[in-house]
């Protein structure tokens, strides 16, 4: 995937309208189109909590529809977020993503788009197989859930289970 420098600038100016102060960050990608394929919100929360810790900031992405599940990870962290959910156009995101250290999330766009632009991944899989759904190639991490009926391939739990609650 390729930027013009006009791609590049608007992702920029993306990224400066949420304030972000620059430096190294992980992109947090909470949105699936199914439900039962997002790791908790409070897990998302949890993670940003522990990089800022550790000096690393996080930007949480996605498209429009995934504004409410970003407004309720920024309210259960007190580690500072930078928010660009559906403020981006696809290249734009794509650029956030290819410029972060590492991007996490479920088996959804946003994360095989990180696998594209060559930004490592760690993928949260629990109702898809990750041999079908990937991520593929190397430097990418697959966190499974521990169920015993991983990849079941249902947008709903028959057993009501919050499948990816599961990894930790």
């Amino acid at each position: 995937i390729g930027f013009s420098e006009a791609e590049v600038k608007a992702a920029g100016e993306v990224l400066t309208a949420a304030n972000w102060p620059g430096g190294p960050y992980v992109v947090l990608i909470p949105g699936a189109n199914w439900v039962n394929k997002r790791w908790p919100l409070q897990h998302f929360a949890a993670l940003a909590e522990r990089l800022f810790k550790q000096g690393i900031c996080c930007i949480l992405t996605g498209g429009a529809s995934d504004q409410e599940l970003a407004r309720q990870i920024r309210e259960g962290t007190k580690a500072p977020l930078w928010d660009v959910t559906g403020k981006t156009s696809l290249k734009q995101l794509a650029w956030i993503i290819k410029n972060a250290r590492v991007a996490v999330g479920g088996d959804t766009g946003p994360l095989h788009l990180a696998v594209a632009v060559g930004t490592p991944t760690v993928a949260l899989l629990g109702p898809t197989d990750p041999t079908r759904n990937g991520p593929y190639g190397s430097g990418h991490r697959v966190l499974v859930t521990s169920r015993d009926c991983v990849g079941c391939w249902r947008r709903q739990c028959a057993k009501r289970l919050d499948c990816l609650a599961a990894i930790p």
